[in-house]
């Protein structure tokens, strides 16, 4: 609106100095609204309404151009706001479920360890469907890769909020495996990662021998020991890049996971205080196995 005003106090002051009839630019917007832009008659319809003499047909172009780009210049300014605010939602990272309903991932949460192992079946498919309305936990799958270094992904459905804009204090956002080793189907070691750190940003980062009660964790930088990892948030949201949680296990380290025929699953989840109110694991039902 301001550019509008601006616009027609400069056409008026103009067409004072061209001697021609006065023109207001409501008038002008009146019939232009009203009149395809492909009007051969356009010129001289304004000139009609407006009473502006023959002779200064070309003030009546200039009047239509400067109208033309005034229009223009609207739309690039409305469009680029448009595209500006739904950029800056689609770079907001959805927030955790806390102080709401929610609802859970579709198989109850028996904790970190699950309850049902010895009737968990070997599972070949990767893949993991929706579970949880919450795309910061929602593993969409998972499986280990050995190229030059043995690892395991867990890839969720969309990033989670940076450890950095949480109070672990009222939110802790988890990801983790567990691996059961010796074929008896009892858990031996469960490996995880989560922001409960005294310093926001900061991780904390475990491996527990389930066996023996022990459990080897580093809080905060420079990380690497016990499990090295790459978090969904050293990764950049809006340049394309999937949300993936990776741990792989240094040299000297992680033995027990490196075994041929060791068996495991993931899970994610989202805490609120005292309470999970949303979590996955894949798979759902059964183990998945290191070959």
């Amino acid at each position: 609106m301001t550019a509008e005003r601006g616009l027609e106090q400069g056409l008026r002051d103009w067409l004072r100095e061209q001697e021609a009839t006065p023109v207001y630019l409501a008038d002008v917007f009146r019939v232009t609204s009203r009149t395809s832009q492909r009007d051969p008659s356009l010129v001289t319809r304004l000139q009609d309404r407006l009473g502006v003499p023959v002779a200064n047909r070309r003030v009546m172009i200039v009047v239509i151009v400067g109208l033309l780009l005034a229009a223009l210049v609207g739309t690039s300014l409305v469009a680029g706001a448009f595209l500006r605010e739904r950029s800056k939602e689609q770079s907001v990272v959805r927030q955790p479920p806390c102080g709401s309903d929610a609802p859970n991932a579709g198989v109850a949460w028996t904790g970190r360890v699950r309850t049902d192992l010895a009737d968990m079946p070997l599972i070949d498919a990767r893949t993991d469907p929706r579970d949880t309305a919450f795309e910061g936990v929602d593993i969409v799958s998972v499986g280990e890769h050995d190229a030059s270094q043995p690892h395991w992904s867990i890839v969720l459905a969309g990033f989670p909020p940076s450890a950095a804009s949480l109070d672990p204090a009222e939110t802790v956002v988890e990801y983790g495996l567990v691996f059961e080793t010796t074929g008896d189907d009892v858990a031996d070691f469960v490996v995880g990662i989560n922001n409960d750190a005294p310093r926001r940003g900061d991780f904390r980062v475990w491996v527990t021998n389930l066996a023996t009660g022990a459990t080897q964790e580093k809080i905060g930088a420079p990380y690497g020991y016990p499990v090295e990892f790459s978090h969904p948030d050293e990764r950049v949201g809006d340049s394309g890049d999937a949300a993936v949680m990776l741990f792989t296990f240094l040299r000297g380290t992680g033995d027990f996971a490196l075994r041929s025929g060791v068996r495991y699953y993931a899970w994610a989840s989202v805490a609120c205080g005292v309470d999970v109110l949303a979590w996955d694991y894949a798979p759902d039902f059964g183990w998945l196995t290191h070959p």
